[in-house]
């Protein structure tokens, strides 16, 4: 016997942010207790604590589905 469980839908709003020139003013200046790094080989793992870190107040999902190999490849 297959029991179906209820389901809610909700409306998703999905937005890219694309960059296609340059800023027309010079960045603001970090605070004195931030710093940016550049990570020039992520692992996969770093990936996806720096993924849900960001996206998880957002509800990121797409790339947790995803596999490793996937994420390596896009790393890569």
């Amino acid at each position: 016997m297959l029991i179906a469980e209820p389901v809610d839908r909700v409306a998703v709003r999905v937005t890219f942010l694309r960059m296609t020139r340059p800023p027309a003013q010079a960045p603001r200046a970090l605070p004195a207790a931030v710093s940016v790094a550049r990570v020039h080989e992520p692992t996969v793992p770093f990936y996806r604590f720096l993924y849900n870190t960001v996206g998880g107040p957002y509800l990121w999902w797409l790339r947790r589905a995803a596999p490793d190999a996937d994420i390596a490849s896009l790393l890569a």
